[in-house]
């Protein structure tokens, strides 16, 4: 069972909840009729709500965060073995903190998974940051329930096989390109990037010229081939979004309130 709709299987910064009910509208004139392309998935949170409305939608999506397409793609749709005491003790807790990107293709799937939620679990304020190699850099959330094994074996179990996939669906580890450029005329694509001029995954950043190859790619090459698309923009980025497309479309502007 995918569970409530409108809530992240796990906590996450800019988990896109509050945006739910203003997509909702756009997403029922859609119908569904496509494929839903997400290229920044996060939590996934917008991605289960439209798996709720449309069931037998195929999706694909991605994210630049390789231990974050583990978790979806490994332990929400419960294809691993489910968690025990032994993942969860100091020490494992340690060597997941300790993991580099290098390390991902020697990891099994379920380590790979794994790494990614218990680091996100024992973190302080669950907030994933992690170094230019990858090594997880949030201090652990000792002065709570961090480090306590019981309380992290829950929260594994409650997120394990939590997810909303289904047979045809793909996940995808990379840039939002890799995973735009799969949509088709009639596909709908949604695109909440990061903010400008932030922090993507690592040592990669999300800057201006990052929002102009993407807006670049909705003009040019997906609204004239009949590809859907959503675009969340902030406000701070509404001159250079109407210099990209309002030329020769109507873009419409709906302010949403949001966190990160």
């Amino acid at each position: 069972e995918s569970g409530d709709p409108m809530k992240p299987p796990f906590p996450w910064n800019g988990a896109k909840t509050r945006m739910t009910t203003v997509l909702f509208p756009y997403l029922r004139a859609w119908g569904g009729k496509g494929r839903w392309i997400e290229p920044f998935l996060g939590s996934g949170v917008v991605s289960r709500m439209v798996r709720d409305m449309y069931p037998n939608t195929e999706q694909v999506v991605g994210d630049l965060n390789p231990w974050l397409m583990a978790a979806h793609q490994h332990w929400l749709t419960g294809l691993v073995e489910p968690p025990t005491l032994a993942d969860v003790t100091m020490e494992r807790i340690q060597f997941y903190r300790g993991v580099v990107d290098a390390d991902l293709g020697a990891l099994s799937d379920r380590d790979r998974a794994l790494r990614f939620m218990v680091c996100l679990y024992s973190a302080w304020g669950n907030r994933w940051q992690t170094n230019d190699d990858g090594s997880f850099g949030t201090p652990i959330n000792t002065a709570r329930e961090g480090a306590d094994p019981d309380f992290l074996l829950r929260r594994l179990r409650e997120s394990y096989g939590s997810g909303w996939s289904r047979p045809g669906d793909v996940f995808l580890h990379g840039s939002w390109a890799d995973t735009g450029t799969q949509a088709q005329p009639g596909d709908l694509v949604f695109l909440d990037s990061p903010y400008p001029e932030t922090a993507g995954y690592g040592s990669t950043k999300w800057d201006l010229e990052d929002w102009s190859l993407m807006y670049d790619w909705v003009r040019f090459k997906a609204v004239p081939q009949g590809i859907h698309v959503l675009v969340c923009n902030p406000g701070t980025l509404h001159l250079q979004w109407d210099y990209h497309c309002h030329r020769n479309s109507n873009p419409e502007h709906v302010h949403i309130p949001r966190r990160i």
